[in-house]
């Protein structure tokens, strides 16, 4: 079998601490926001999350912070605001995911390596590519990535494995040579799996704790820190020599 040549990250919570720097901007739009401030912090940040479960739902394949999932705030707020207001609010929000988003420990060193060792390094990602590359370009790692692919590419869910089929027919490449890593195992296992990448799960969000065997059963290898993932190369690589 090939070496592995392509390595393949999701972004958001595996190479960047996206859900802090998420958190961080919703209350951020609460203090700066009057009319938000019509409940609790708790209960709109409550009403933050229930709105993007409602607008992943629905949309599946888009990056939720768009006008949909403030309409759904909004809604759930019953407040009326004018469409200034709403850009605002947008504006405001991703101008704090900027400020705040920081990369995991060892990114940067482990994109450098990879690089310098002659890989393929890609992104898959859930959402847009705008919205995906101002992360990269804010976290100073935009350098090091050869290819973005949002799942817009396709308008489909990474569950679905469109979008891996995309990058392997964009790329013209064999799945048995490419490495998928990730942190939730339905979005970014599952589906690589089944056409035949090797998938890695990073369980960096979790705290580097192992799931439960059901959760894991999509995943060939785990990484508690991203480090470890030369570790894994090396070991993939050695075994397919041999």
């Amino acid at each position: 079998m090939e070496k592995i040549k392509y390595i393949f990250f999701d972004l958001d919570d595996t190479l960047l601490t996206s859900r802090v720097a998420s958190l961080m901007a919703y209350k951020k739009v609460y203090k700066k926001f009057k009319p938000f401030r019509i409940v609790s912090e708790d209960k709109f940040l409550n009403i933050c999350k229930e709105a993007k479960r409602e607008y992943i739902n629905d949309s599946k394949y888009t990056t939720y912070p768009r006008y949909l999932f403030w309409k759904k705030i909004i809604d759930k707020l019953h407040i009326c605001v004018e469409i200034v207001d709403i850009v605002t609010v947008i504006n405001m929000y991703w101008n704090a995911i900027l400020e705040n988003i920081e990369t995991y420990e060892g990114a940067l060193n482990l994109l450098k390596t990879l690089k310098r060792d002659g890989y393929y390094i890609g992104i898959i990602t859930s959402g847009d590519f705008l919205s995906k590359a101002r992360k990269l370009i804010s976290c100073h790692l935009d350098k090091y990535i050869d290819g973005l692919f949002p799942t817009e590419l396709v308008i489909s869910d990474k569950s679905t494995g469109e979008i891996y089929q995309y990058v392997l027919d964009s790329l013209n490449v064999k799945a048995t040579g490419c490495v998928m890593v990730g942190d939730v195992p339905d979005q970014d296992a599952t589906p690589a799996k089944k056409i035949g990448f090797t998938t890695v799960l990073g369980t960096m969000r979790y705290g580097g704790k192992e799931l439960s065997d059901t959760t894991m059963s999509s995943v060939d290898y785990s990484i508690s820190s991203l480090d470890k993932l030369l570790n894994v190369l090396e070991r993939i690589n050695n075994e397919r020599v041999s």
